[in-house]
Order: C-alpha cells, then sequence, then structure tokens
C-alpha cells in the first residue's frame, strides 16, 4: 500500500510546477516510492539523454507510508492538470493512495473548514525501464550560487555536455569552446573533498537551460551542488529545495570511460 497526504499543498504543486514546465519534452512521468522517498522523474531521450528527478522525504509529508516498494508511469499533464484544479479551490489537503492491484492512483482533496471534498483517479501506466544515478560520491563536491550558476550558463553558447574541473581551491566549467572559473578564496564557491595538489573531473548536463532559469528565480532555490556518481563517473547536479526536497539532474548515458 502506499499512502500519503499533505496539509498546505501548494508548496508540493510549485515543486511539480517546474518538471511541468518540460512537456514539450516529457509527456509521461515516472512515480517511484520507498520508505525513504517518493520520487517524481521525468527524462529526455534526445537530443542529450538526461533524468530530471524531484524527490521529497516522508518528513515534506504531514503522512507518509510506503510498505512495499512502487513504481509506475503517468501522464505528467494529467497529473499536474488534478493538482492545479485542486488548487484552486479552497481544499488545503491532499491524500493520494494506492492498493496493490489498482490501476489508478487515487486522490481525495479536502480542507477542515469545508464539509465536503472530492476525489479524482489517475490511470497508471507501464513504468519506464529504471535508470538509476547510482551512488553518488559526496565526499567531493563543488557548491555555487544558482543564479550565479545560471548567468555563467549563458556564457557556454548552450553547451549541453560541460567539463568541470575542480582543485581544493578553483573550480573550472568548460563547454562550447567557452570556459569560467570560480575561486574559493574569493568565496565564488565552496569546494570540498579535494586534497592540495589533486584535481577531480566529471562531465555534467546542462541542457535544462528553461529549467535553471525558472528555478533560478524561486526564491527557496538558493544554491546547486555537484557530485560525481561512482557508478558511471558523470557528474550530479543537485538542488536542495528546503530540507526534505531536491532536485538532481544527470546524463542516462552510459558510464564515461
Amino acid at each position: 500500500m502506499l499512502a500519503f497526504s499533505i496539509h498546505g499543498v501548494h508548496h508540493f504543486i510549485d515543486l511539480l510546477n517546474f518538471i511541468h514546465g518540460q512537456v514539450n519534452y516529457y509527456n509521461n512521468m515516472d512515480f517511484k516510492c520507498s520508505k525513504a522517498k517518493l520520487t517524481v522523474i521525468v527524462s529526455r531521450p534526445s537530443p542529450t539523454p538526461s533524468i530530471i528527478e524531484l524527490q521529497t522525504m516522508p518528513q515534506f509529508f504531514t503522512h507518509f507510508l510506503c510498505n512495499k516498494p512502487f513504481h509506475s508511469s503517468m501522464s505528467v499533464n494529467d497529473y499536474y492538470d488534478i493538482l492545479f484544479d485542486m488548487k484552486q479551490t479552497d481544499f488545503d489537503l491532499i491524500a493520494m493512495s494506492h492498493w496493490e492491484g489498482n490501476a489508478y492512483l487515487k486522490f481525495i482533496f479536502s480542507s477542515p473548514s469545508r464539509c465536503d471534498g472530492c476525489e479524482a483517479f489517475l490511470p497508471l501506466l507501464l513504468a519506464h525501464e529504471e535508470v538509476d544515478v547510482g551512488v553518488i560520491n559526496y565526499g567531493i563536491f563543488v557548491s555555487i550560487d544558482l543564479r550565479k550558476f545560471t548567468l555563467f550558463g549563458t556564457f557556454l553558447n548552450d553547451a549541453t555536455h560541460v567539463m568541470v574541473t575542480i582543485s581544493n581551491s578553483k573550480a573550472k566549467f568548460s563547454g562550447g569552446g567557452e570556459e569560467f572559473t570560480l575561486e574559493q578564496e574569493k568565496k565564488e564557491c565552496i569546494i570540498g573533498g579535494v586534497e592540495e595538489g589533486d584535481e577531480t573531473q566529471f562531465e555534467i548536463i546542462t541542457n535544462e537551460t528553461e529549467f535553471f532559469n525558472n528555478l533560478s528565480r524561486w526564491s527557496k532555490a538558493k544554491r546547486v551542488w555537484f557530485f560525481k556518481s561512482n557508478d558511471n563517473g558523470h557528474g550530479v547536479i543537485i538542488i536542495p529545495i528546503g530540507l526534505y526536497a531536491r532536485y538532481l539532474i544527470y546524463s542516462s548515458e552510459g558510464p564515461n570511460t
């Protein structure tokens, strides 16, 4: 069984809104749940295969129960439309549930100030082939202000692949024949886990320009963090939203060799 509810659902809708903005590329999304988190996943198959995940932890919800791993696919538009329609009312509590064997996700909207409520049902589709970010090496990282990253990204000539090179004092981003360097001493970035004289490199996907631009205008999104996957050598972009939600952006291409 899968069941969770949220008071003040508007924040969750805001989080989903940034993924919904990518529907020109993504028609369906995957919906995964475990005891540790709820994950909404959208994937761009071409020209540069990439993944955006929205991960929300149990503490994000008013009530959270997942006693068995759940993975299904559904329409991004239909899911968003149900939540958006609810946002236009004065309902402030949403509950979503799924019982094993059912071919739909059930929504119940209610409010302490109203004696009525409403229900909606979203058909479930066959889940996509699973793509996993792998084990992230959180020991080595660089972090910069999200707005600064968005601004500097315009100088990379919309390069879809950007190489990140980190030393213990500097971080260099290069792609599309351009590059920019940030220095920790000047408080332009935060670097961790790189010993003096060492460097680490990994490649990140930056073809989600609209996603980054939109997110950078939101007051709840402050910084962007760059890590490396131990499993495939690709870079992983993480943007925390408060303590219990975050976006992940990474490549779905094969391992770097």
